[in-house]
């Protein structure tokens, strides 16, 4: 096989639309559909904090095809996000038909039962303030629910307000709570 030779066994063309890259906005909060379960793992963030992750393909909607994580935070050291994500995985359990198979902690051979599951979807926008100013946004999954006549829908893109600047901040944190008691000496 050439290396010219793509996946699908065609020639590579070179052309605009098989070369050049979407543009990958951000999908606007709210917005449902329909999705597959495209990978469930066990994973850890930059910090080392181990979470599941499953990555949902849109099957339907505005937004077919884009892929959307959903981090379920079950080992998180904050009780309350803890106790949502092992709800939110008995939920996933639940809505695909399966059950667990012991009492531990699932291991990604647990999970590969998830693997090409169908389930309706709705999706959020986080976004944050990085270290140097600038702004980072992407999507996440902040519900799942049957497939079945599950309605696709777009939803509407929140806009960030009264990003704060590091001068605001310093700011905030010195305010200066107007003039001192004797303000006699002041000379205007």
């Amino acid at each position: 096989m050439s290396f010219w030779t793509l996946s699908n066994n065609e020639l590579a063309k070179g052309d605009e639309a098989s070369s050049h890259v979407a543009s990958f906005k951000v999908i606007p909060d709210g917005t449902c559909a329909v999705a597959m379960i495209k990978e469930f793992v066990n994973d850890k963030d930059k910090q080392g904090n181990p979470f599941l992750k499953a990555v949902y393909k849109l099957a339907d909607g505005e937004f077919k095809n884009r892929e959307v994580i959903h981090k379920i935070k079950c080992f998180d050291a904050k009780a309350s996000i803890a106790d949502r994500s092992i709800n939110m995985l008995k939920r996933i359990y639940d809505l695909t038909g399966q059950k667990p198979t012991h009492n531990d902690a699932p291991k990604d051979s647990d999970l590969m039962v998830f693997k090409g599951k169908i389930l309706g979807v709705k999706i959020a926008e986080w976004n944050m303030v990085n270290h140097d100013g600038t702004m980072s946004e992407g999507n996440y999954i902040s519900e799942v629910h049957p497939a079945a006549g599950f309605e696709s829908v777009t939803g509407v893109k929140s806009e960030v307000v009264g990003r704060p600047s590091h001068l605001e901040t310093a700011f905030s944190r010195n305010a200066v709570s107007g003039l001192p008691n004797d303000s006699s000496d002041i000379p205007f």
